[in-house]
């Protein structure tokens, strides 16, 4: 009985296994698999490799935001923000920008209203007083006389409105002027403001014509000379012993200046080419210059090219005089003499011989 029961059990696994193979793959594609519990979930996770996913990739120049740098956001700030070509060094805060100061009113240009001396003409060692009144930032004083007398170290800072004294210092006995410069600035701007007046100084001595007493330019020594003159038809000639000179003073204006007229001058010893005293012959009532008016009127000697077509014929011979000639004390500048010298002339008129050139009476100034 037991033997019977086994054989029929062992009979009936057959058949179902048999049922089994003949249904195939299909069956696994019916049928759902049961959810795996939580033990094998676990346990895929472990063994499993992991499945890659597609992700798109970001920018490089454009990193994505991460949990400690928030995304940037474009609400508009009301504070200016710094042009990307000045960045903030790294480790400092970010600058605000600060209003840039502006010029005001208070930095006028520097201007001086007036500036006067007083006493205008004093003798070395007396005092003057200065007034001025300007305006700008600062205002400096500083007396001048040529570069020679006084330097930076004299100038002395003032107010921009005010007056103060000075000394004449004795060493400046022999100078012409002292001059006072006054130079006003304003901070911020380049240009200055300046204005200048002088002092003359007195001189030892006046002109031979004039008792005036002078100051600033002054006359030097007169020189009296012999000397020698004569009249023509177009001019005067003088000859002066001292300083061995002649003047060959014309009636033709100097250029187009009708108050100065044209003048030549030649010094001796006169250096004598040639002697053309027998060709030359007079008009009637006229004379021909002799000695050494004629060799200078006739062009016999290197330094003259002649003056007959100038001066015409002489009226009348030449004649002896006391002549006085006295130049000022001028300083060249520029190169150039500026030296004015006055001449009497045979008849006691004043020739005034200025620096420019030409000559004049001196009751004719220009």
């Amino acid at each position: 009985m037991k033997n019977t029961t086994q054989i029929l059990l062992l009979l009936l696994a057959t058949i179902a296994l048999l049922t089994a193979c003949s249904a195939g793959p299909e069956a696994t594609v019916r049928d759902t698999p049961a959810a795996p519990t939580e033990d094998a979930r676990a346990m895929i996770t472990e063994t499993q490799p992991p499945i890659l996913e597609a992700t798109a990739t970001p920018e490089a120049s454009t990193p994505a935001p991460t949990a400690t740098e928030p995304a940037a956001s474009f609400t508009p700030s009301a504070t200016p923000i710094p042009p990307p070509s000045t960045p903030a060094p790294e480790g400092t805060d970010t600058p605000v920008p600060t209003r840039q100061p502006t010029s005001t009113a208070t930095s006028s240009a520097p201007e001086v209203t007036s500036f006067d001396v007083s006493p205008a003409v004093v003798d070395p060692g007396d005092t003057v007083t200065l007034t001025w009144e300007a305006q700008g930032g600062s205002a400096k004083l500083c007396p001048s006389s040529r570069y020679v007398l006084f330097t930076d170290g004299d100038c002395w800072p003032v107010s921009l409105a005010g007056s103060a004294t000075f000394e004449i210092p004795p060493e400046a006995a022999g100078f012409q002027y002292v001059d006072f410069v006054l130079t006003v600035e304003t901070q911020g701007r380049q240009e200055k403001a300046t204005a200048q007046v002088s002092v003359a100084l007195k001189c030892e001595r006046t002109w031979f014509f004039s008792d005036t007493p002078q100051a600033g330019i002054c006359p030097r020594e007169a020189v009296q000379s012999p000397a020698a003159a004569q009249r023509f038809e177009h001019g005067t000639m003088v000859w002066l012993e001292t300083p061995g000179r002649y003047y060959i003073l014309q009636d033709t204006p100097l250029l187009d200046d009708a108050t100065r007229k044209r003048v030549d001058l030649i010094s001796d010893p006169l250096e004598i080419t040639v002697d053309t005293s027998d060709e030359i012959q007079a008009p009637s009532g006229l004379y021909a210059p002799q000695s050494g008016f004629g060799l200078v009127w006739r062009g016999d000697v290197a330094q003259s090219s002649g003056f007959r077509d100038e001066l015409g014929w002489a009226l009348a011979p030449e004649f002896a005089y006391e002549a006085i000639l006295q130049c000022d004390d001028a300083r060249p500048s520029g190169g150039r003499p500026w030296q004015t010298c006055y001449l009497q002339g045979p008849e006691g008129e004043v020739i005034v011989l200025p620096p420019l050139g030409g000559w004049y009476l001196l009751e004719q100034q220009p």
